[in-house]
């Protein structure tokens, strides 16, 4: 697909996307809840996070959660573009990074890394508050916000 040079200028050059991996060859399905850290941090400094009880069984997205799903980290920006090699190497390194965390802590939890939501492009709209299916075995995510 050729993406204009104004849409370059004004959202930053686009990369493909890259793979997702699963680290769990399980199925959970939970409701979604999430943002990027700067909010979550936000929330947290006014003292509205959610309670725990309240994120039990929920799909974490960016732990007591059933799973997490963590955006394709952005690795670039007006200023500094890695060569795609090295954006790579550091995608991969925050990727390792959150398995490794999460497995710390609930060594059952599927955990989805590399879905093009969030702060990256291209970017899909993930609504937080419906319904998501993790399928480890299938490598799948299914969303309903109906």
């Amino acid at each position: 697909m050729q993406i204009s040079s104004v849409v370059q200028r004004r959202s930053g050059k686009r990369a493909p996307r890259g793979g997702v991996r699963s680290a769990k060859l399980k199925k959970v399905q939970g409701q979604t809840w999430g943002g990027c850290l700067e909010s979550i941090d936000g929330l947290a400094f006014v003292n509205r996070l959610p309670d725990i009880d309240a994120l039990r069984g929920s799909i974490l997205i960016l732990g007591a959660v059933a799973g997490v799903v963590m955006a394709r980290p952005p690795v670039s920006d007006f200023e500094f573009q890695p060569p795609r090699e090295e954006a790579d190497a550091l995608r991969a390194a925050q990727r390792d990074a959150v398995i490794d965390v999460v497995t710390r802590y609930n060594s059952d939890a599927v955990i989805c890394v590399g879905p093009p939501f969030g702060h990256t492009r291209p970017q899909w709209i993930v609504p937080y508050g419906g319904t998501m299916t993790l399928d480890g075995h299938t490598r799948t995510i299914m969303a309903d916000y109906s």
